[in-house]
């Protein structure tokens, strides 16, 4: 969370137009306001809920709500573009503010050094293939799949940290 935003509860954040879809919700599939961020200044607010709600349940909501002008339904979220306010599944916020998130110096470290324990396998088996030493080879092997993994999964994270930058924006442009 930024300097920006403060943790606020869900009631205070929710717009009028929202009551009826969080209504909804709650009698139907008892999702409820679950946290809240919200801009200092109160130009926007996202209320994330207690759930995950499935695809089939945000078509719902969005076949119950169609007429109402305010309301829109973007991928997986719920959004009030006259009051700038957001409804998100819990899952964003564990991608967002979730207890397992990685500054960014210790990734980069951890990157760069995966990288470099995996060219350091590749060393080794060759030097292994050349000395004819199957020690060697197979600690270079071990070395390859474990470090690779690890740096395969960093650049998964960092694609998936790109995208979500350039997919969602600030939340006040929504």
């Amino acid at each position: 969370m930024t300097q920006e935003t403060y943790k606020a509860d869900w009631h205070d954040c929710l717009c009028d137009d929202l009551r009826p879809v969080m209504q909804y919700l709650q009698e139907n599939y008892r999702v409820t306001g679950w946290r809240a961020d919200a801009d200092i200044q109160q130009r926007w607010s996202r209320i994330y809920l207690s759930r995950n709600p499935s695809h089939k349940i945000f078509l719902k909501v969005k076949d119950q709500f169609a007429n109402s002008p305010p309301i829109s339904f973007p991928d997986q979220e719920i959004r009030c573009a006259a009051h700038q306010v957001r409804l998100l599944p819990r899952r964003k916020w564990d991608f967002e503010y979730g207890i397992n998130r990685q500054s960014t110096p210790s990734f980069l470290l951890e990157m760069a050094l995966g990288l470099l324990l995996m060219v350091g396998g590749f060393f080794t088996v060759y030097n292994g293939t050349r000395e004819k030493n199957t020690w060697d080879i197979f600690v270079g092997i071990a070395s390859i799949l474990l470090f690779g993994l690890s740096f395969g999964l960093n650049i998964r994270a960092l694609i998936r940290h790109f995208r979500r930058k350039k997919g969602n924006g600030a939340p006040p442009n929504i």
